[in-house]
């Protein structure tokens, strides 16, 4: 349920918050599989008006490549694709990104 906050046109979602909302769940979900890293492309397609206040699920499909990662997500309001996602990366281990530690911040002594 995307809130108020995100609101563009009347109703509806800002599609710059649907692609921020598709880099950040895409990248979670690689961090939590234990191979992430840096964005080298991000595509959104609009396929339908995304409503505000409006229980919505998400899904998503990895694919790996030597150190590159694709995944494509799906924002659905029931059965309709309201817009997909694709994300592309070059990975690395979570724990060789600079201040991050999955789940937890680094704390630095």
């Amino acid at each position: 349920t995307f809130p108020l906050l995100y609101e563009g046109p009347p109703g509806l979602v800002n599609g710059g918050f649907l692609a921020v909302f598709f880099d950040c769940v895409t990248q979670h979900q690689s961090c939590a599989a234990q191979l992430t890293g840096k964005t080298r492309s991000l595509t959104v397609m609009f396929r339908r008006p995304t409503p505000i206040l409006t229980e919505l699920r998400f899904d998503i499909e990895r694919s790996e490549e030597d150190r590159r990662v694709t995944s494509t997500a799906r924002l659905l309001l029931d059965d309709d694709v309201l817009c997909i996602g694709e994300l592309k990366t070059v990975a690395n281990s979570p724990d060789k990104l600079p201040g991050f530690r999955f789940g937890m911040r680094r704390i630095e002594n």
